[in-house]
């Protein structure tokens, strides 16, 4: 500090003037808080969906038919391997024997499984074969129409994902 320059004196307000309102950088009172950020969350914009690329509707198909595919013939097992055990198909069995009046009636499970297979794999590649033509289709028909408008909600408090 320079020679002959005057000190500092901190300002101390007056003991009889009302408290000063709180600045924007002050932290506010919880619920006003809250009920601010609730407010400017999020804001409506108007997007257009004009078109569907049928490669990523084919990959997108294709994992999600492979995982149904897989989750159906493990659940097949474990309720065959269930039935079997709690003795359910031979009750079955001796129930169709006494009602058709056959000599003897089996459940083959191991042909049962086969067929699931088969009939699982042409399930999943005729789904993923519609999927793709139904975007092709959505494709033709947005570029007659314009496309399909969405209305989507983005957050405010930090910047959209890239």
């Amino acid at each position: 500090m320079p020679q002959g320059a005057p000190a500092a004196v901190p300002q101390v307000p007056p003991a009889g003037d009302p408290p000063a309102p709180p600045q924007p950088d002050e932290p506010q009172p919880l619920r006003w808080t809250w009920l601010s950020q609730r407010r400017a969350r999020a804001r409506r914009t108007h997007r257009i969906l004009r078109h569907i690329d049928p490669w990523s509707v084919f990959k997108v198909s294709v994992l999600l038919y492979a995982c149904l595919y897989v989750a159906v013939l493990i659940a097949g097992v474990l309720l065959w391997n269930a039935a079997q055990r709690s003795g359910l198909v031979e009750k079955v069995e001796s129930f169709i024997t006494e009602v058709g009046s056959y000599e003897s009636w089996k459940i083959n499970g191991m042909v049962i499984y086969q067929r699931a297979r088969i009939i699982g794999l042409v399930l999943a590649t005729v789904g993923v074969a519609f999927n793709v033509v139904m975007a092709i289709m959505f494709n033709l028909i947005s570029d007659l129409t314009g496309g399909v408008r969405v209305t989507v909600l983005e957050d405010e408090r930090r910047p959209p994902a890239r």
